[in-house]
């Protein structure tokens, strides 16, 4: 039986009811009444009173919220098989809308810039069938680059598209599908490094899949928004997603997207801690000049990963057959990725490995050192522009097999309650993408390899921060946070701080005195607080 509140009128009637249907849904995903304040509440209100506007307050609609997301200890390995440690944040994407009665999709974002976009699900078609992965990677990535040559990767209409089109044309090829009207708002920062591209992504999914009864949710849900965000043209993993979908208030969730999801449990945020996140005023855009970064660090990692293949393959054939085994049955495409290496080779083992990678190399001489993998290589390579110097395999691989180790690392010091030890944890991943402010002894690290610390210890060199960022950092880490990192996957957006409570002032004023004010920006920060995950009413 539909709920009273299934009118939009309805629904926007109950959100000033204490104890509605609505009211304790979102309660139950923030942390208790209290904190439902006329802020936390406003996406709600305007977006039911704009569906109100629009489509008739009589229209039966239902809700979906999609919350953003932090990443506090695993960045930049989601797609190599390690874990993250993550958390929702009350900040979300707002949906609130109705079947329609074909398959066009008609959303109203109430941002003006972004404003209405209008589709039909069945006049978007490749020229053959996407019955693979890699089909649907192929497509979407012509997709994308026919969208940067014409001038509009950057329109949201991909984001919503994104999910109706993977149903229609890879999950449930054949399908006829309905479409949705809709209304959609948010308060998540865009461009900050707290997914607000995913989130739109994931209540699109959401909603598309209400509206067609189709049997997606909870952490099945999770790679099929991972995989149809690459319709967007980012090739990224799916920790986002995951953490969007999965989390549970209060906790960061420990979880592995690759090979297969694997949710490990979550870890209580500490009580006495704060996460502040701090806007750097530049943007991370993935759908614009970012992209090309973005996607060369991740072909780096394939190309480095195919490379420590081999190294198995040579040197430790029984690992190699077990991992074959395993992923056969998993029906994946390759058996080995960085967090198999990180959690089943030695110390000793992995810097032999490290060892063994060249550090830099550019297309022609990858292509000779990888003649088996030459397909592989040309999709990897159309991705991005080659960089000037070579792709820099080395110190990326060593980056990600060390964040893998100390991922897993992390939630055992939270269990043990060292929380600064965590923190170390933090800034130790930021000194890998560091890009100014590095001394002699970390440049060292950076550009060598010594074999004499432990593993989790490297921080080998990513390199997706910014001059700004790594001034955040600084700032917060000398103002008494006891650990700070890039945001996402940095090349902009924002900082995370973790504060002991009591020192949240002093971070935020020194971060006003030495950051914002020095560059004239205002003032820009956030307290993170773990949410439940998506959800719809």
């Amino acid at each position: 039986m539909a709920p009273p509140e299934a009118t939009a009128g309805r629904w926007l009637e109950g959100l000033e009811r204490p104890g509605s249907l609505l009211r304790r849904h979102l309660a139950q995903a923030c942390g208790g009444e209290r904190a439902l304040t006329p802020g936390r509440l406003a996406p709600y209100r305007d977006a039911l009173a704009r569906f109100c506007a629009r489509f008739g307050a009589g229209r039966p609609v239902q809700i979906v919220r999609a919350p953003g997301r932090l990443n506090v200890l695993g960045m930049h390995i989601d797609h190599r098989g390690g874990y993250i440690n993550a958390m929702a944040l009350d900040r979300e994407i707002v949906l609130v809308f109705s079947p329609a009665d074909d398959d066009t999709i008609d959303v109203v974002n109430l941002d003006e810039a972004l404003g209405r976009r209008t589709f039909r699900i069945s006049e978007i078609t490749p020229p053959g069938p996407v019955d693979e992965t890699q089909a649907w990677l192929d497509w979407t990535q012509t997709l994308a680059t026919g969208r940067i040559e014409d001038g509009t990767s950057q329109d949201w209409v991909h984001k919503l598209t994104a999910p109706a089109v993977y149903l229609a044309r890879f999950a449930f090829p054949g399908r006829k599908l309905r479409g949705l009207s809709g209304v959609m708002t948010g308060n998540i920062p865009a461009r900050v490094g707290l997914s607000s591209s995913s989130a739109v992504v994931v209540a699109m999914m959401t909603a598309v899949a209400t509206v067609n009864e189709l049997p997606l949710a909870g952490e099945g849900l999770v790679r099929h928004c991972g995989v149809a965000e690459w319709y967007v043209g980012t090739r990224g993993g799916f920790g986002d997603h995951a953490s969007m979908i999965c989390s549970k208030a209060g906790h960061l969730l420990h979880v592995r997207t690759v090979p297969e999801l694997h949710v490990t449990g979550t870890v209580p945020f500490p009580a006495d801690y704060r996460l502040l996140v701090f806007h750097s005023g530049h943007d991370a855009d993935k759908t614009g000049p970012a992209g090309n970064i973005f996607n060369e660090r991740t072909a780096t990692y394939e190309m480095a990963e195919m490379l420590a293949s081999r190294f198995l393959q040579e040197r430790h054939v029984a690992l190699w057959r077990d991992l074959s085994r395993e992923r056969a049955d998993l029906k994946t495409p390759k058996p080995v990725h960085l967090g198999d290496i990180a959690e089943r080779l030695s110390s000793a083992d992995i810097y032999d490995l490290i060892g063994s990678i060249p550090d830099h190399a550019h297309r022609g001489e990858l292509r000779r050192m990888l003649p088996e993998a030459s397909t592989a290589l040309e999709r990897q390579f159309v991705t991005h522009r080659e960089p000037k110097g070579g792709y820099r395999l080395r110190q990326v691989l060593l980056y990600g097999i060390a964040e893998c180790v100390r991922a897993i690392r992390g939630p055992e010091l939270l269990k043990a309650g060292d929380v600064e030890g965590f923190g170390r944890l933090m800034t130790l991943s930021h000194d890998g993408d560091r890009v100014s402010g590095i001394g002699p002894e970390l440049s060292a690290l950076k550009s060598g390899l010594d074999t004499s610390i432990d593993v989790w210890e490297q921080p080998g060199d990513y390199a997706c921060s910014t001059d700004e960022i790594d001034a955040m950092v600084d700032i917060a880490l000398s103002a008494g946070a006891v650990g700070a990192q890039v945001s996402g996957a940095g090349l902009g957006g924002s900082t995370m701080a973790l504060v002991p409570v009591g020192r949240e002032d002093a971070v935020i004023r020194a971060m006003a005195h030495g950051y914002f004010e020095p560059r004239h920006i205002p003032p820009n920060h956030l307290v993170a607080v773990p949410a439940r995950g998506a959800s719809v009413v």
